[in-house]
């Protein structure tokens, strides 16, 4: 009888392609439809059983076994928000090493520069990888405009109105739209802060 050799044992990650190669014989017959030496795509761990025919018409088997492997579960985190400028982390769960699309190493803050996605492929023990994706919103910091410098007589009284955003916080303590009556040359901040708290 011909010695026939259906390969060692396989494992893959799931959704790899696999090819089995028999030999010690002149032609070979696989169950589960497979054809001898043609890459296929396993849905489940598999005895494979191959039936090798030799010039003699002598026939014998062997088998192996082809174990499907799952992919880690690759978490990227939640969508986030971030005002220009601002920094954030990116972590990704679920496997052993990670690796980030755009420049982005895993745990290391950064500013992202515009909105995008951002995608990280996570490598489990078994070398099997899968990926996630999360959308980094930026949001523009608003225009804020304190108005334009001032120049009073001594005792003359002005309103801070600043515009461009939501809420408004002056550097000397003052409410926005109020009157003010300065009693030497100064210099007035206002911080203003948009809906998106930027």
């Amino acid at each position: 009888l011909p010695i026939v050799n259906a390969g060692n044992d396989i494992s893959l990650c799931n959704g790899n392609q696999a090819t089995l190669n028999a030999t010690g014989a002149q032609s070979y017959i696989w169950d589960n439809g497979v054809l001898n030496g043609i890459s296929f795509v396993a849905t489940s761990t598999t005895t494979y059983t191959v039936i090798g025919t030799d010039l003699n018409g002598c026939e014998n088997t062997d088998s192996l076994e082809l174990t499907i492997l799952s992919l880690p579960q690759v978490e990227a985190g939640i969508d986030l928000s971030v005002c220009t400028g601002d920094s954030i982390t990116l972590n990704g769960t679920g496997a052993l090493t990670f690796s980030w699309e755009n420049g982005v190493s895993n745990g290391i803050s950064f500013a992202p520069p515009s909105t995008s996605y951002y995608t990280v492929t996570g490598t489990d023990l078994n070398g099997c990888n899968n990926t996630d994706s999360l959308l980094v919103t930026v949001f523009n910091l608003p225009f804020v405009d304190a108005g334009i410098d001032t120049s009073l007589c001594e005792g003359s009284s002005f309103v801070l109105n600043a515009s461009g955003a939501q809420s408004y916080t002056w550097s000397n303590g003052a409410l926005n739209g109020s009157s003010l009556t300065p009693v030497s040359t100064s210099t007035y901040l206002v911080t203003g802060v948009d809906l998106n708290g930027c």
